[in-house]
């Protein structure tokens, strides 16, 4: 799982501990070997690779089962042309293209419905639905915060990474109201975009 290796790798990549290890061994050879057959393509540096996924996997920890740990995907923005660097904060997959845009200098303007990760003043966000609870949630390292579909604050705890435990928080306070402001922006910016088919913005566009 998630897929089945072909015949020929069977028994020749390290099997790990959980089912998933072998795949991702698989995934890690494919990919190499995809990027160095991109490098002799005319194309390549000119390129940008975006690798992320939806949500995490089966895992050892507990969590990666959590609202927070599900969701805490790898994204990888590679290309010869943009400087390396590591962004610790949190990200939507809806800020990845602002992200692109701003890694390689895009000198007009341009309306995303998130920030890019290269802006430290934004804070990052990541916002998903979980449709077994019928709660939106709302994540910033490491406060999580979730609503029901009537706007109602249901839950508001920090969590460690990497760990089980849940310090559930009073709905009250600076970081409470952030985040349930920045959570209920956001879903009415989606409502209004879904019911007038416009696209009104979270913020102004760069300048």
């Amino acid at each position: 799982h998630p897929y089945t290796i072909p015949a020929q790798y069977r028994g020749k990549l390290p099997a790990g501990k959980l089912p998933i290890h072998q795949s991702v061994a698989y995934t890690d050879m494919a990919l190499k070997h995809f990027f160095e057959a991109a490098a002799k393509k005319p194309w390549s540096n000119n390129t940008v690779f975006v690798i992320t996924g939806d949500h995490t996997s089966y895992g050892e920890s507990d969590y990666f089962y959590s609202e927070s740990g599900h969701y805490e995907v790898p994204l990888l923005i590679y290309s010869p042309a943009i400087q390396p660097g590591i962004c610790n904060n949190n990200i939507s997959h809806s800020g990845i293209g602002a992200t692109v845009l701003d890694l390689i200098h895009y000198p007009g303007h341009f309306f995303w419905p998130e920030r890019s990760s290269t802006d430290t003043a934004a804070g990052g966000y990541q916002v998903h639905y979980n449709p077994d609870k019928g709660y939106y949630f709302i994540l910033q390292d490491p406060y999580t915060l979730s609503m029901d579909k009537q706007g109602k604050v249901m839950e508001f705890y920090t969590r460690t990474r990497n760990s089980s435990k849940i310090n559930r928080l009073p709905f009250k306070g600076r970081d409470f109201d952030k985040l349930s402001m920045a959570l209920t922006l956001r879903l009415q910016s989606y409502a209004y975009r879904i019911n007038k088919n416009a696209y009104p913005l979270l913020y102004n566009p760069r300048p």
